[in-house]
């Protein structure tokens, strides 16, 4: 996909005032028209309110008990299990939960007879799911020690908590680890278990690599341009960083559990999943920059870091030769003034206005694509639960 430099002249001429932020959007796999299509849908009810946090809490509880102290050598390694079992407690439950929680609303719906599962399979569906937050807890982890962050989740990053540190590297192994324990413990005899591990195996992969490209990207001051920056090469990156694991992984992980088989309807679900983790990534990008630390529960970071993120190269796209030696100055450095000068240019750039109206266009053509593209054999309101789940999020 060519740059937005195919629609608009750079160097000192000004920004052409007749451009609409929606012109711009199209270069950002909005493609689609939207004349006739109405985004209000208020027909559709998430039933993530209808699962009792309860019920999925006490679920979380019997996975942490697995996994410490039903061990049958506990008194041998009770230590370790005493700092395992604060390890899970401290860096699983405490997020939204949309993954785990998506797990258990797709298992029910995909389900032929929702109201007939009986009370052992759907614990085993609540299960999967904190199985999925404890993937997420481990990406949290490592990702927090790279980025080198102060909270998540309205707490210290587990690494920089007293007599932790560096060694919290191997606690987040130990989640990993522990994660693919719970999952043997709970469905080793199940037709689908080898499936679902390699479901895991794959989502670990596939976001490994996306970190990797995260750190690979970044700017730093000592480079002389922002070769890298550009949507083509930021579409790789969100899709293996973030829209594999965040969309499609958890409805896989429930079309498993409902024994579904036929590879093309998993093809489609993840195209269909995929374009909504796009929109995902791109929101984390802003709450990054924009947000409020009371909401999101962490202090952004990506400015300071040199991330290849939504906002920067957006605001590459759009500014002139001058506003680009002002982001060669200051991107990728930790002072507060250098931050600050970065997202005053955002701001000039007039960056919230084009992400109002891509988060508003990018729900509109999802939903389109939703309504097209859903094999038959799928419930089609398991899509609009997940966009109803992140439209006009915050944190």
């Amino acid at each position: 996909m060519a740059g937005l430099r195919t629609l608009f002249k750079f160097g000192k001429a000004k920004f052409a005032t007749n451009v609409t932020c929606c012109n711009v959007l199209k270069r950002f796999h909005v493609h689609q028209s939207f004349s006739g299509f109405h985004s209000e849908d208020s027909s559709v009810i998430s039933p993530l309110a209808s699962i009792s946090h309860d019920t999925f809490d006490d679920a979380f509880d019997n996975v942490v008990q697995s996994l410490t102290t039903k061990n049958t050598n506990y008194n041998e390694l009770r230590t370790f299990y005493g700092h395992f079992k604060e390890v899970l407690e401290y860096n699983v439950p405490h997020g939204k939960q949309i993954r785990g929680k998506t797990v258990v609303s797709a298992y029910k719906m995909l389900h032929d007879d929702p109201d007939s599962i009986c009370p052992d399979d759907l614990f085993r569906a609540q299960i999967m799911g904190w199985c999925m937050e404890m993937a997420q807890a481990f990406l949290l982890v490592a990702d927090d020690i790279m980025d080198q962050s102060h909270t998540r989740r309205g707490q210290l990053c587990w690494f920089r908590k007293k007599n932790i540190g560096l060694s919290a590297i191997n606690d987040a192994i130990l989640i990993e680890y522990g994660t693919y324990k719970a999952l043997k413990e709970h469905f080793v005899n199940q037709k689908y278990y080898n499936h679902v591990v390699d479901l895991f195996t794959e989502m670990f992969w596939n976001t490994s690599i996306g970190q990797c490209i995260d750190l690979y990207s970044c700017y730093h001051p000592n480079q002389t341009d922002f070769t890298w920056f550009t949507m083509d090469n930021y579409s790789i990156l969100v899709k293996h960083k973030t829209a594999w694991y965040t969309c499609y992984f958890p409805v896989a992980l429930a079309m498993q559990m409902n024994k579904m088989t036929d590879p093309s309807v998993y093809e489609q679900v993840k195209f269909i999943m995929l374009k909504m983790g796009h929109m995902f990534q791109i929101q984390d990008d802003f709450i990054d920059c924009f947000g409020t630390p009371n909401l999101t529960g962490k202090l952004g970071t990506d400015i300071q870091d040199g991330k290849c993120s939504w906002l920067a190269v957006l605001a590459l796209e759009l500014a002139n030769a001058t506003q680009i030696q002002v982001m060669k100055d200051n991107y990728g450095k930790a002072d507060a003034k250098n931050i600050q000068i970065i997202k005053d240019l955002y701001l000039e750039l007039e960056i919230p206005k084009f992400y109002a109206s891509y988060e508003k266009n990018m729900s509109d053509y999802l939903k389109k694509l939703i309504a097209e593209k859903t094999p038959k054999c799928f419930p089609i309101d398991i899509f609009y639960v997940f966009l109803d789940q992140i439209y006009k999020r915050n944190n």
